[in-house]
């Protein structure tokens, strides 16, 4: 048997926003978490939509993790971020673990749902968005990126996710 799983924060942690980039106080946060987490390639949503909006302007610097943001913004209204089981990103108000009911039970055996795994490979410096910039005082800035969305690609960003380089 063959199994391949994928682990959606390492997805969303190798996207890093390629611009700083910034949003207007008065957005609903979770409109905002939704658009980064959209643009770092997750497709999958399942949101309690909080009325709270922004109370100032967000910016966010080139080479930033989108999980970090999304952590962040979500933190700020007291919503727990996170990838459900079935790779939902899932945005809720914190719950209270003594009081809230039981969503998973971990066993193993013949009826366990515990497995063991082991990693063969190391993807750390796979990139398939390639951001490079030249930030010298006494020339304009230049700027220049390279996205592999080739359809026959394994290592294409729908395939895998953003993960981007950033040079200066």
């Amino acid at each position: 048997i063959r199994v391949t799983g994928r682990d959606f924060v390492k997805k969303m942690k190798l996207a890093k926003f390629a611009n700083a980039t910034a949003f207007a106080s008065g957005l609903n946060v979770a409109t905002v978490i939704n658009t980064i987490a959209t643009n770092g390639g997750i497709t999958k949503f399942n949101f309690a939509t909080p009325t709270n909006t922004l109370s100032a302007t967000i910016t966010f610097d080139r080479g930033s993790l989108r999980w970090d943001a999304m952590k962040k913004l979500a933190d700020s209204i007291s919503h727990e971020l996170f990838f459900d089981g079935f790779g939902y990103l899932t945005l809720r108000p914190m719950v209270d673990p003594l009081t809230a009911p039981l969503l998973y039970t971990f066993k193993t055996g013949a009826d366990g749902n515990l497995v063991d795994f082991s990693r063969s490979t190391n993807d750390t410096r796979l990139y398939n968005d390639v951001c490079v910039y030249g930030d010298s005082p006494s020339a304009p800035l230049i700027f220049a990126q390279s996205e592999n969305t080739a359809p026959s690609s394994p290592t294409r960003i729908a395939q895998l996710g953003r993960r981007t380089y950033t040079y200066a």
